[in-house]
């Protein structure tokens, strides 16, 4: 009868799976091949309470990352922080607290602001280009460039439109 796993082993499995996105065969070598890799992967497909597999919170998560860091998510967590010091009493608000709002009214401009905005997207761009090569190395090279090219023009009208 094989030896039953350490649960915190199962519970760094799951981490290196759904937050930092390795494979079951990644992990597993990382634990010398115990747990093997076939039993990562029953693992990252079974269910929990919630009827949520691994791959889906590992889903969930990519999609919760990507929101924070989008200027949607900045501007809620700004406004979120803006919504805190307006209700402050007005004896428990401060002269650092008024400092505090300005310089977050300045960030929320900036954020929703498009001559901010065009940059990150150029960055994501150059990200997909990169993931693209990568990943997908048979794609047509013509109409990718061109597509891409496209889709930077489009950008910069933006910025200067």
């Amino acid at each position: 009868m094989a030896k039953p796993i350490d649960p915190d082993i199962r519970i760094e499995c799951k981490r290196m799976f759904v937050l930092e996105g390795k494979t079951s065969k990644a992990i597993s070598e990382y634990f010398d091949g115990i747990p093997t890799h076939q039993c990562i992967t029953r693992w990252s497909h079974m269910k929990n309470r919630d009827g949520l597999t691994w791959i889906d919170e590992r889903a969930q998560y990519q999609i919760d990352k990507f929101e924070m860091i989008s200027p949607a998510g900045l501007a809620s967590k700004i406004l979120r922080k803006i919504n805190k010091f307006m209700n402050k009493s007005d004896e428990d608000f401060n002269v650092k607290d008024a400092d505090a709002l300005s310089k977050l009214r300045v960030s929320l401009e900036k954020i929703t602001d498009k001559k901010y905005q065009i940059p990150i997207m150029f960055q994501v761009l150059t990200d997909l280009v990169l993931f693209l090569k990568k990943h997908y190395p048979d794609l047509n090279q013509k109409v990718y460039i061109n597509a891409i090219r496209h889709f930077k023009n489009t950008l910069s009208e933006r910025l200067n439109g």
